[in-house]
C-alpha cells in the first residue's frame, strides 16, 4: 500500500461508519459527514498513524486515535449543528471510528509497505553485526 491508496483505505473506512452512525442513527446531513470524515482521515493519519502508531503499538494507538476522534466530532458537531446531541454523538462517532482504525492498523501490518507507517525498518546494512575475532588460543596445544 503506498501512502494515497492508505488514506483512500482509511476515509472509506471512516466515512462508511460515520455515515451509518451519524448518518444514520443521529440523521445528520450527508454533507457534514464527509467534512466530517476527510478531517478525522487527515487528522487521524497525521497524528494518529504517522506520530502514535510509529513510536508506541496498536493499543495506545487506538486509545490515541478514540479521544482524538471524540475531540474532533465533538468540535465539529458542536460548530456545525445546532441542535444535534453533541456528546452522545461525538461518543458513538468516536467508538465507530476507533473500531475503524483497529481494522485499518491490522491491513497496514497485514499489507507492511505503507511508507512512514513501518515501525520496524529491515536490516539494509549486515556489516555493523559482524564481530572481530582474533586467533584463538587452544589451552591444549603447548608450544
Amino acid at each position: 500500500m503506498r501512502i494515497f491508496s492508505a488514506l483512500g483505505v482509511k476515509f472509506i473506512i471512516t466515512f462508511g461508519l460515520l455515515s451509518l452512525v451519524l448518518g444514520v442513527f443521529f440523521g445528520i446531513n450527508f454533507a457534514y459527514v464527509f467534512v466530517y470524515a476527510v478531517a478525522l482521515t487527515v487528522l487521524s493519519y497525521l497524528i494518529g498513524d504517522l506520530f502514535l502508531l510509529r513510536g508506541s503499538n496498536a493499543v495506545v494507538a487506538a486509545i490515541g486515535d478514540f479521544g482524538l476522534s471524540f475531540f474532533v466530532l465533538w468540535v465539529l458537531l458542536s460548530s456545525t449543528i445546532a441542535n444535534a446531541p453533541v456528546i452522545s454523538s461525538a461518543f458513538s462517532g468516536a467508538v465507530a471510528v476507533t473500531i475503524g482504525e483497529v481494522v485499518f492498523h491490522r491491513l497496514i501490518r497485514i499489507n507492511n509497505n505503507v511508507q512512514g507507517l513501518n515501525r520496524r525498518t529491515p536490516i539494509q546494512n549486515k556489516e555493523r553485526y559482524r564481530m572481530e575475532s582474533a586467533e584463538e588460543i587452544d589451552p591444549r596445544k603447548k608450544e
